[in-house]
């Protein structure tokens, strides 16, 4: 074999090793959302004629403008994780990617990241991005019908320079966001300093509009089951156990013309169900008798529910009744706050 043979074999060989090294670890690049957390909300100026507006929406039925009336941007941090499971050390200049948020394509993003991943190793960058409102406006209706909840999905190209060639590496990822607590808590904070600050006269009006705003969240977003946070006194707290062809009466007592809100939810290995009755203290006594009932309200046999009732001061009974039931305990969350209007 001549020396130039050999040569172009040696040549050849080391091609074909880089080349393999190359293919291997371009297809071990890997690109993932590894989490989505809520940054924060930008909102609106908040003064109390804007709170009174949104109240005002609310009791015409204009449940999306007056949960989303109040924002300007969503802050989200996107972190991802980069993976190198290849032989070669890696640079990466950026990531270039679309928002697409339950289904419908919000703007794009883009990370300059410009480090290098070496074999093995798994380095996680935090991209910073804020939707406006005006991107948000296709989604928002789709927010609100899924209790809002945010399915943001991410689908890009990461750029990675192996042997100063550049090579794209498409992906695509997927999180849930909620936006339900920032929301809630914002307004409760919100409607509670413009109520100090109002006067006596419109103070009345300001617990009224509170009870209105807090009712908007609540009928948009719906409550969460570990923890809900009522405007107003709270009253009831507990978890209740309702026996088979039983039920449980709860007495509560008014001492103003007062919003009561309820929240609640039944669980049984047998059947997720419960009937909710509010009852004065008269039509009590005759629910007791199993005489004609007059309820304030009757939830139907339902798994879980929020509502909220106009009282005036007396004496009043929270029922849940499990009569209909002959062999499933039901176990029932019950939460409830009144508050003065």
């Amino acid at each position: 074999m001549s020396k130039k043979i050999a040569i172009t074999i040696i040549i050849i060989s080391i091609f074909i090793v880089f080349g393999g090294l190359f293919a291997y670890s371009y297809i071990n690049l890997f690109v993932e959302l590894n989490d989505v957390k809520l940054l924060s909300i930008d909102w609106k100026t908040l003064s109390w004629d804007i709170l009174s507006s949104v109240g005002l929406d609310a009791l015409t039925g204009n449940w999306l403008d007056a949960a989303f009336g109040l924002i300007e941007a969503i802050n989200l941090n996107l972190i991802f994780s980069l993976t190198n499971n290849g032989f070669l050390p890696v640079h990466i200049p950026n990531l270039t990617y679309d928002v697409i948020i339950n289904d419908i394509h919000i703007g794009t993003g883009e990370s300059k990241i410009n480090t290098i991943i070496y074999p093995g190793q798994t380095i996680e960058i935090v991209s910073f991005q804020n939707l406006q409102k005006s991107g948000l406006e296709p989604a928002i209706k789709s927010i609100v019908e899924s209790q809002g909840i945010m399915e943001l999905k991410i689908r890009g190209v990461a750029i990675f320079n192996i042997l100063w060639i550049d090579v794209p590496i498409p992906f695509e990822s997927s999180k849930e966001v909620s936006v339900y607590t920032e929301i809630r808590n914002k307004l409760a904070a919100e409607i509670q300093k413009n109520q100090v600050e109002t006067s006596s006269a419109v103070d009345s009006l300001g617990k009224t509009i509170g009870n209105v705003i807090d009712s908007i969240v609540a009928q948009i977003f719906g409550t969460d089951d570990e923890e809900s946070s009522f405007l107003g006194e709270p009253i009831i707290d507990s978890t209740y156990m309702v026996s088979p062809g039983k039920y449980q009466s709860i007495p509560i007592s008014v001492d103003c013309n007062a919003n009561l809100h309820v929240a609640f939810s039944a669980s049984s290995p047998l059947g997720n169900n419960i009937f909710l009755y509010v009852f004065d203290e008269h039509n009590y006594l005759k629910f007791q008798n199993s005489q004609g009932i007059f309820s304030i309200y009757n939830s139907d046999k339902v798994e879980s529910g929020e509502f909220d009732i106009l009282l005036k001061p007396g004496d009043y009974y929270i029922v849940l009744s499990n009569t209909y039931s002959t062999i499933s305990e039901k176990s029932v969350k019950l939460q409830a706050s009144t508050i003065c209007i």
